[in-house]
């Protein structure tokens, strides 16, 4: 809480100074405000038509109180006294990426029924709203998954369920490629769908080769996934970076883990310097390695429980708020 200091005293003596100025706490009308939180794709501060997407989870204030926006983005404000009051929205309540739109000027009271527009932007520079691509390796394709999808059928259902619109997740996954391979192919597959959002998880296959006998430090993975959110940024998608998914112990030596571990962590550190948004695709696996070797249908894929952990972390880091900083 924040505490109001009067002056210092001078030096050499002369006492305390004088006591700090009271504040008023902010005035407590009986007006009710209703809003909804909404995806303003094209920043004109209305919900179009075909604006489909509402925001839960966001933290709106005027006149000195604030509410929360629910499931379908609606939103009240209670106990607003009468006159001009601004809107604002917490940033940190936002989930990545999104920015508050260009907020109503309203004043109270208002006619009854009357819902204000609460816009969020997401800076996509004409890339096309709601469109994810799931960028990587066979992991991506979903090899072993019973359904042949992996993640992104059933994370494209829950993100459709969350923001209330057609989100749509294609995947770009190319069997036994490595992230420098990705990084290669990025601009064209950038270029064909033009995604709101890229979701790349990749690292898996780097382990293939000189990698495994060099410290992980010395490996290719981390700069080419900081090249490849650096070419996504450029062409105006917002990276959300995956974690390497852990390999089966059972049928794989110790020291791949171990290797994935250590790479996890330099992932994780490139990303918030990036300022990028984290998948903990590894930590979703969980710290006991005795249970992992029920959710892989062979050494380094997945089966449809692990599949499942992989896109609970996309969905999370999609939709999570950011939290402060």
């Amino acid at each position: 809480m924040a505490v109001l200091l009067g002056p210092a005293a001078a030096c050499g003596g002369g006492g305390p100074g004088p006591d700090p100025v009271p504040t008023s706490p902010p005035p407590v009308g009986t007006n009710t405000l209703n809003g909804v939180v909404f995806y303003d794709q094209n920043g004109n501060g209305l919900p179009d038509a075909d604006e489909e997407v509402r925001v839960p989870g966001v933290r709106v204030s005027a006149g000195g109180q604030s509410g929360t926006s629910g499931a379908s983005g609606q939103v009240t404000v209670n106990n607003l006294p009468d006159g001009s009051q601004a809107l604002a929205i917490q940033a940190d309540s936002l989930p990545p990426f999104f920015q508050p739109g260009r907020l109503p000027a309203v004043t109270l009271p208002i006619a009854g029924g009357v819902v204000m527009p609460v816009p969020v932007t997401l800076p996509i520079a004409g890339n096309h709203p709601n469109l994810y691509l799931a960028f990587g390796d066979s992991i991506v394709q979903g090899t072993g998954s019973d359904r042949l999808t992996g993640f992104t059928t059933p994370l494209q259902a829950r993100l459709r369920a969350h923001w209330g619109g057609e989100a749509e997740v294609l995947v770009d996954g190319v069997r036994g490629s490595r992230s420098v391979d990705g990084l290669a192919r990025l601009p064209a597959a950038l270029n064909q769908s033009r995604p709101a959002y890229i979701l790349i998880l990749y690292g898996t296959n780097d382990w293939n080769g000189r990698c495994q006998s060099i410290a992980p430090e010395a490996c290719f993975t981390v700069g080419a996934l900081r090249d490849i959110i650096r070419a996504v940024r450029a062409a105006g998608s917002q990276p959300v970076v995956g974690t390497i998914v852990p390999v089966n112990p059972a049928r794989a030596p110790a020291e791949r883990n171990r290797w994935i571990q250590s790479e996890n962590e330099l992932i994780r550190a490139m990303v918030r310097q990036e300022g990028a948004t984290l998948a903990d695709v590894g930590a979703a696996f969980g710290a006991d390695q005795g249970q992992w070797p029920a959710l892989f249908f062979d050494d380094v894929h997945p089966n449809e429980d692990g599949y499942a952990r992989i896109g609970d972390a996309f969905f999370q880091a999609i939709t999570r708020a950011r939290g402060p900083g």
